[in-house]
């Protein structure tokens, strides 16, 4: 039921392909094969100015310039699966996954070059730990920790506030920023108010600040001063899977239908929504109004009306869904069965 769900039989995979003779995924480029990548999960989907890119299992990456109607696939030199991308423009973006994988494409997605991965930030968070004796006992304890397991550990979300200061978060608190484009990478988990080791699931930008949200009600937002993620009060116990900046206001969403509304300052007010399945993802299409996809494949408008936000069931369900972009007067939805297209009128 969580976003973009951590692979349970990642360690079985891996016995398997190691017995088979076959090359780990971080040593072989994803398979070419784009009827299969259209048709099986994709975890993500972003803009890059008019063109769309989805991103998913196995590498696979995606473009579409006509908004959906067509697609081609692009070679990406991993086979891990990926689960987040975020563009600054129509050229730069990075894309994120299992692994510990980060990619960096400078060409709108025609082309990607590996930039981290898990076994580069294991010898990074070595290095870090030796070279800083001076954190804490329990920042030393996760990076001694972090730096044993390996490279197992997947990155679930990817924030830029330009072309070169960004960040990667992911499960158990694994984080990585950088001040480069991701030329170079510094261990950045014990900057982070987060001392049980949650699952980052989600980055987003709210009033020009980055905030992030996880499991069991985490909910972060940059201090400057403190040059730290610093936790705040959430209004809900249970997992975050996203939230969307809405003018003054933040939407939350995740476990259980659960959505809120409202911000750490003025407070939050639940949306009511006839489900109880998991929301995965979400976009804003307006200060006033955005769209919520989840497991069950319903997608749910919210909008503001008054003082208060209402909902509307726009699609009564389907293939679970993890992700949706607006394209012209239709959303294009990506999920467990590849991509599919929803008109505001009627469903193609």
């Amino acid at each position: 039921m969580f976003r973009k769900t951590l692979v349970t039989l990642g360690a079985v995979l891996v016995s398997s392909a190691t017995l088979a003779g076959v090359p780990l995924p971080l040593d072989r480029p994803a398979a070419e094969d784009l009827n299969h990548a259209l048709t099986n999960r994709l975890l993500d989907i972003d803009t890059a100015a008019d063109r769309l890119v989805a991103v998913g299992r196995r590498g696979h990456i995606l473009t579409s310039d006509d908004g959906g109607q067509s697609w081609a696939q692009q070679p990406v030199p991993v086979a891990s699966d990926l689960v987040a991308s975020h563009f600054i423009n129509g050229q730069l973006g990075w894309v994120v996954g299992h692994d510990g994988v980060v990619l960096k494409t400078a060409d709108g997605g025609n082309s990607w070059r590996k930039v981290l991965d898990g076994q580069q930030a294991a010898a990074l968070i070595g290095e870090f730990r030796n070279s800083h004796p001076d954190l804490g006992e329990e920042a030393l304890f996760e990076y001694e920790r972090f730096e044993m397991e390996g490279s197992d550990k997947p990155f679930l979300t990817v924030y830029f506030s330009d072309d070169q200061h960004g960040v990667v978060l992911g499960a158990f608190n694994y984080a990585f920023r950088t001040d480069d484009g991701g030329d170079t990478w510094v261990p950045f988990s014990h900057r982070i108010d987060n001392p049980m080791g949650f699952h980052i699931y989600a980055a987003f930008e709210h009033q020009g600040v980055l905030h992030a949200v996880g499991e069991k009600g985490l909910l972060l937002r940059w201090d400057a001063e403190a040059k730290r993620l610093v936790a705040l009060e959430s209004p809900y116990e249970g997992s975050w899977f996203g939230a969307v900046s809405l003018g003054e206001q933040i939407l939350l969403y995740g476990l259980r239908g659960s959505a809120y509304i409202g911000s750490p300052e003025s407070g939050w007010q639940r949306v009511k929504l006839d489900t109880e399945d998991s929301f995965n993802n979400a976009v804003a299409v307006s200060p006033d109004a955005a769209l919520l996809v989840g497991q069950a494949g319903k997608v749910f408008r919210v909008a503001r009306q008054g003082g208060s936000f209402t909902s509307e069931e726009l699609s009564s369900g389907g293939m679970p869904l993890y992700d949706v972009e607006l394209s012209g007067d239709a959303l294009v939805l990506v999920g467990a069965r590849g991509v599919r297209q929803l008109s505001l009128q009627h469903d193609k």
